[in-house]
């Protein structure tokens, strides 16, 4: 029985480690998954390849790599084109995917489309498009488009936008309305949490805000008039870790981004945990005592030390600390704590 698979935002990325070994760890799944048939398969990507629309050669590579695989597995693959994948750069417009159309069975969209597809499924494909310099949102130009649809029903109707909510944060009033767009499945991306069951969601969270088990990650299955939802691995995770504490145990096939608390700064965690990736740390609160709790008269306050038993290069840390904190000081004041802690 042929079946079209949907995938979510990937967001390829280099710009940190853990991004880009994500992006790894989903290429290798990828192309180890037997999903079935070739001549049974088609695939739908709902955009957002990658994080930027000009990207750099190892993330050329992961997205070549990705389709190349994904071509020797499906019959034909649709890839809609989100926001992150066509920008102007030096006033030129770049199509950071045009190059996946030199693969055989790959098809990207830019414009709203009506597809039948290899194996005779009805799609509305409805990609991102910058419509600002036609005096209009991408919204209300899809919301002006849907009275062409109203009529009409489709096995899929996919896109790359958010979905209008009548209550909820200002973003998602702000939306495509599906009153006039009929499914029997849909498929959006642009939104990396299951909000709504016509989101797929982002195939791993691209910020600490979006790890959220309450979203399982994973792809659509649509096939003989209905729809399933597939859960994938996780690629990508997020861990918060207090200074000094033992790693945990990490799953080799996914990419881990570490959150250090109780440090003051980067350098400290650095030298601590070298072998792993820091996205960031969180400091030692200040704590003040007031002068009757430390005993004194005179008025002093106390001000908690922090722990430096893991820096072992001072002006490192030093220089490090005038950068985190945006502290000014004289060059002269900067040589000479400089050289009282060499």
């Amino acid at each position: 029985m042929s079946k079209i698979l949907c995938f979510g935002d990937v967001h390829f990325s280099s710009i940190n480690a853990w991004n880009f070994q994500a992006g790894e760890h989903f290429i290798d799944w990828f192309t180890n998954e037997d999903f079935g048939n070739k001549d049974d398969i088609e695939m739908i990507f709902v955009g957002d390849i990658a994080e930027r629309d000009v990207n750099p050669g190892n993330v050329v590579d992961q997205m070549w790599r990705l389709f190349s695989s994904a071509s020797s597995k499906a019959k034909a693959v649709y890839v809609v084109c989100g926001n992150h994948d066509k920008k102007l750069y030096h006033d030129i417009e770049q199509h950071s995917l045009k190059f996946l159309t030199n693969l055989p069975n790959v098809y990207v969209f830019e414009k709203e489309t009506e597809l039948v597809t290899e194996n005779g499924y009805n799609v509305l494909v409805l990609p991102w498009q910058a419509k600002s310099t036609e005096g209009i949102t991408l919204h209300d130009y899809y919301n002006k488009l849907s009275e062409n649809y109203k009529d009409k029903t489709y096995d899929i109707v996919t896109g790359h936008w958010n979905i209008k909510e009548t209550t909820g944060p200002a973003w998602a009033q702000d939306g495509v309305d599906l009153t006039n767009y009929h499914a029997k499945c849909y498929a959006i991306g642009h939104i990396h949490l299951r909000l709504r069951d016509e989101y797929i969601g982002s195939i791993f969270p691209n910020s600490i805000a979006e790890q959220n088990d309450s979203y399982p990650r994973g792809y659509k299955v649509y096939e003989n008039g209905t729809e399933s939802f597939i859960r994938i691995p996780r690629f990508l995770k997020y861990v918060t870790l207090k200074l000094g504490e033992e790693l945990p145990e990490e799953d080799k096939n996914c990419a881990y981004s570490y959150i250090i608390t109780d440090c003051n700064t980067e350098v400290e965690a650095k030298e601590r945990y070298p072998n792993i990736n820091i996205k960031g740390i969180e400091r030692v609160p200040t704590r003040i005592t007031t002068s009757t709790e430390v005993g004194t008269e005179d008025g002093t306050v106390d001000i908690s030390q922090f722990s430096n038993s893991y820096i072992s290069d001072l002006p490192k840390s030093f220089a490090e600390m005038i950068k985190e904190s945006g502290i000014t000081v004289s060059r002269a004041t900067y040589s000479l704590v400089r050289s009282v802690i060499a």
